[in-house]
């Protein structure tokens, strides 16, 4: 998982900063694991270094918080 993430960290200084948006994708990768992980550990995992961090960048990206993402999942 880890040389995943050193992946995404490169690719996202060379594309340009989109760093958020492409541990977001990971984090909805995580969200949509038939048993996922809590919260804190999934948005550690993604490379946010923060709950809040992790939160705001997944809000403003998706429109819904990472809560919400799951349960939606959960629900279909």
């Amino acid at each position: 998982m880890r040389s995943q993430l050193r992946s995404v960290d490169v690719l996202a200084r060379l594309g340009g900063g989109h760093l958020a948006q492409l541990r977001v994708i990971e984090a909805k990768v995580l969200l949509r694991q038939p048993q996922p992980k809590p919260l804190e550990i999934m948005a550690e995992e993604a490379g946010f270094q923060s709950m809040s961090t992790f939160h705001s960048a997944f809000k403003k990206l998706e429109g819904i918080t990472p809560a919400a993402f799951r349960a939606t999942r959960a629900d279909s």
